[in-house]
């Protein structure tokens, strides 16, 4: 008798514990949908988004010599921008040059430049924390593009300033201005 309340007891406790737990994963994810839908963030960025062909040393290598490339390229137009939106107008009119610097930068490797709204991974820059979302983004594929990728936000301009450097005021000053 008493080893039968023992698993009673048991059993109620690791049902107990799998409701909270349960709970917990439901109030994650509905905190997620909530910030991905009335988060100013999404919609006020541009990301960069460079892959790489493969994960050979090379391919890397590659990859961070295109990405180098284009933040030298655009950097005047980032830092001149008062919004995502005035900025990926004025990237998008220089698509073809973007392009054709990429290419020069991939040796030779196929390059495809286009705007897409992607999913991202959380990144945190410094004190500032990019939730994970959908982002409008340059991407920039070369080769294959199934390669480790590099990215970072163009707007707010994040690009340009060391990870560690970065604080709330960075971010907000750009989405309010």
């Amino acid at each position: 008798m008493n080893k039968l309340n023992n698993t009673n007891k048991l059993n109620k406790i690791t049902f107990s514990i799998s409701i909270i737990i349960f709970l917990l994963f439901s109030c994650g994810i509905l905190c997620q949908t909530y910030i991905e839908k009335n988060c100013l963030l999404y919609d006020n960025s541009l990301r960069f988004h460079v892959r790489a062909d493969s994960d050979e040393k090379e391919a890397q290598e590659r990859k961070l010599i295109v990405r180098d490339a284009i933040l030298q390229y655009v950097k005047t137009d980032v830092e001149q921008a008062h919004s995502a939106g005035e900025l990926k107008q004025t990237l998008a009119k220089k698509t073809k040059q973007i392009a054709r610097i990429a290419a020069k930068a991939a040796d030779g490797k196929p390059i495809q430049v286009y705007f897409t709204q992607e999913r991202f991974p959380i990144r945190h820059y410094g004190a500032a924390i990019f939730p994970a979302g959908e982002y409008q983004a340059l991407r920039i594929d070369i080769g294959k593009a199934q390669g480790h990728n590099w990215w970072c936000a163009f707007y707010p301009k994040l690009c340009y300033i060391p990870e560690k450097k970065v604080n709330l005021f960075h971010v907000f000053y750009d989405l309010i201005h």
